[in-house]
């Protein structure tokens, strides 16, 4: 089944998909050319500056990138001394890994949760953990 839109884009609207409005203020000036409706976009004010995102944090990022590559050459890293795979240590090397790129490509979390989990902080704190997992107690 193909579905053609045509310039109003009312099939947009038909399914429920609002996303064709972006940029569009709701109930925005119409325009009527040679009977036909046309709805003009309205962009937002040039004043506002878009939101700055999180710059790169390379500290992070090269804590995770080096646990992936170790961890890609050398899979033993996982593994107890028996060489059995030891589950609390590749959890927490995964988590810091995971922190790491998240925070290191600059993407900060909204919910505070999330945030707590994949912060700098918390790739630090789990990398520590793991260490303690490895040759600690």
């Amino acid at each position: 089944m193909v579905f053609r839109l045509d310039a109003r884009g009312w099939f947009c609207c038909f399914t429920g998909y609002f996303e064709c409005h972006v940029g569009r203020k709701r109930g925005g000036a119409r325009t009527s050319t040679q009977g036909r409706r046309v709805v003009t976009q309205q962009m937002s004010s040039p004043e506002k500056d878009p939101p700055q995102g999180a710059a790169i944090h390379i500290p992070s990022l090269f804590i995770a990138l080096t646990i992936m590559l170790v961890g890609s050459v050398y899979p033993l890293l996982f593994a107890g001394p028996d060489g059995k795979a030891d589950h609390g240590l590749a959890t927490a090397l995964f988590w810091a890994m995971s922190a790491g790129l998240v925070r290191g490509v600059g993407f900060v979390p909204r919910a505070w949760v999330w945030r707590l989990f994949f912060s700098g902080w918390s790739c630090v704190v789990a990398l520590l953990l793991a260490g303690w997992l490895r040759f600690g107690v």
